[in-house]
């Protein structure tokens, strides 16, 4: 009979660990963006392990970053470190960057969430949170906004920042797959951090919902 509470309660322990890193988060964000011009960060992209994919960064600037670069200033560098670390055996601890629960789901390889695996982890350098660097265009499933991206835009150009996710956690796709009793731990665009219930129906979370909040076109 122990077993089922003392489960019951860990879970609960890493949910509130999580939500308060993405609190610290939120405020490093809100500190960001006051130092610079009240624009939210421009990341070179969603993580690391994107690569330059998606990348906005102006040409000539060397220096590419992510999440926890971006945010060293503001909440310290407690994250994980990818070097003299096997691939295949590679898997996260947790940290600032990276959710206690996120990292120990157990993904059938029938998921899009079985992406985020030993690979992921290792080429995101062990960070389990992802940057809104663009929504999707919730008409054209996989096209992403690059037309008004969120790295560096304006803080007072969302449509409702209450609303809007500017950090999300994997695993995402899925409901029965997100880290939190069928539910994700996100940060909003005003800083605020909160947890959001999955849809069992749906299998991207990414298409469904990363418009939500971001542009009056995309929320009427």
């Amino acid at each position: 009979m122990l077993l089922p509470a003392l489960a019951k309660a860990k879970a609960r322990a890493d949910q509130t660990y999580c939500l308060n890193s993405l609190k610290q988060i939120g405020l490093a964000s809100n500190l960001y963006s006051g130092d610079y011009q009240d624009r939210f960060a421009w990341m070179n992209n969603f993580g690391k392990v994107w690569g330059d994919g998606h990348s906005f960064t102006p040409n000539g600037n060397p220096a590419l970053v992510y999440i926890p670069e971006m945010f060293y200033p503001y909440l310290g560098t407690n994250k994980n470190s990818t070097k003299k670390t096997p691939i295949l055996k590679y898997r996260p601890e947790k940290g600032v960057f990276t959710c206690p629960a996120g990292i120990k789901m157990k993904v059938p390889p029938s998921s899009p969430d079985y992406s985020f695996d030993s690979n992921f982890y290792s080429g995101n350098d062990g960070v389990s949170y992802i940057w809104m660097h663009m929504f999707s265009d919730p008409k054209n499933y996989g096209t992403d906004v690059t037309a008004r991206p969120i790295s560096n835009r304006p803080t007072t150009d969302v449509y409702d920042p209450s609303s809007a996710v500017l950090l999300w956690e994997i695993p995402y796709h899925e409901a029965k797959y997100m880290p939190h009793r069928l539910g994700m731990n996100v940060t909003h665009a005003d800083g605020s951090a909160g947890r959001i219930l999955g849809y069992p129906k749906e299998t991207d979370w990414f298409f469904n919902h990363s418009h939500v909040g971001g542009d009056a076109k995309y929320n009427k």
